[in-house]
């Protein structure tokens, strides 16, 4: 790598390692044209280091996903449709603790993964609000 940009040029595999001072344990980033990206949890004993973990890039992207997508899924089991709008939404989960601008974030970027595979479609649309649309699919 190169600079403090870390541009890697036109390498075909990157290992990172992670390691705070006078710490035995580090992680061990890996990506590559060939390879998937994945940590390794590392643990520097009797000058060999030793593989303690081993994250694959699935389990780091389902450990990225927040808990407020789990419990929406959660309150959509028992519903066909449900229409309203992000602080509609909030109060009908009784979620107190996440904020309704970050809603529609959290929408886009997991519905894919965490709703479709429960049959649910995700739409919106701005009628001087924004409304929040889920639909069970029809098999």
């Amino acid at each position: 790598m190169s600079g403090s940009t870390g541009i890697t040029g036109a390498a075909d595999t990157n290992f990172i390692l992670k390691r705070k001072r006078n710490e035995e344990t580090a992680t061990l980033l890996v990506s590559g044209r060939d390879i998937e990206y994945q940590e390794l949890d590392l643990k520097f004993d009797n000058l060999v280091w030793q593989l303690e973990n081993r994250k694959t890039a699935e389990e780091i992207r389902k450990e990225q996903i927040p808990g407020f997508m789990f419990r929406l899924c959660d309150f959509l089991s028992d519903k066909s449709e449900w229409v309203g709008t992000a602080t509609e939404l909030l109060a009908a989960m009784n979620e107190t603790e996440m904020p309704n601008n970050v809603v529609a974030k959290y929408l886009g970027r997991f519905s894919g993964e965490m709703l479709e595979p429960i049959g649910f479609r995700y739409l919106t649309k701005k009628s001087g609000q924004r409304y929040i649309k889920f639909m069970k699919k029809e098999n």
